[in-house]
This record gives structure tokens, sequence and C-alpha cells, in this order.
């Protein structure tokens, strides 16, 4: 987080699967992921690779219900802040052990524009994804 930025919220990502299905420490833990390039992947190997477990990449899906639909059907393990869990989905286990960082949404701006613009267009940012939220 920089210092100009806007936090909206921050919240703890947590390993997730569907329901019905068990995923054990001591076996190759199957992972679905938004694939290369994203927070949650980059934390996911990290911690991972830190505790010495073996994983192996399932799915990689840059669509959040892609990733959803495949976690919800028991395909593997998943990095999701509580925003985007389903009620197919339940909290790993392991979530405790390898617990990874947490997440913050925010609003990023630069200097280039008409300062009045800016303020007026993060307001409406604020009030559109604040209000979505939380309703």
């Amino acid at each position: 987080v920089r210092p100009d930025d806007l936090v909206l919220w921050t919240e703890p990502v947590q390993w997730v699967h569907g329901q019905g299905v068990s995923f054990a420490l001591d076996q190759v833990v199957p992972v679905v992921s938004f694939g290369p390039g994203l927070v949650y992947l980059d934390a996911s190997n990290e911690t991972l690779a830190r505790r010495g477990v073996r994983w192996r990449s399932v799915l990689e899906c840059p669509m959040l219900s892609g990733v959803q639909a495949a976690v919800e059907s028991g395909l593997g393990v998943c990095a999701l802040n509580p925003r985007n869990h389903t009620p197919g989905m339940t909290i790993w286990e392991h979530t405790d052990a390898l617990a990874l960082p947490s997440i913050s949404e925010v609003i990023r701006t630069g200097n280039a524009a008409d300062p009045q613009l800016l303020t007026a267009l993060r307001a409406e940012l604020v009030a559109a994804l604040v209000e979505e939220t939380t309703t």
C-alpha cells in the first residue's frame, strides 16, 4: 500500500476447498489459482514452499467464477479472501499452519489529472464499491 492509496478494506486470505473433500499435507496438494503474476498465487507458492508442502497446479483460471467452480467441485485447495468464498466451500483445516498475508483493496491514482476530477472519481468509486460489497 502506498501513502496516497485509499484503502477500501483489508481482509485475510484463507485456504479453502470444496465441501465433502479433504486434502492431507503429507500428500501432493492440488492447487487451484488465478494464474501467474497475481498476488494470490505468489503468496500461495511462497507459503507452501516455506512449509515444505509438495503441491501441483491443477487449474489456473483468471476468472473468479472459474476458480470458485473448480474449488466447489473438489478439484483442489485455493487461497481466497472471504469476500470470494461461496457456500460450497469450507476453510481448509491447515489454514492456520499455512497462514497467508492479508489483502487490501485500494484505489490508487496518479497526479497527472485534474485534482478535482480525481477527487470526484474516487468518491464515486468508493460509493459504488463499498455499497456493492456490503449489501
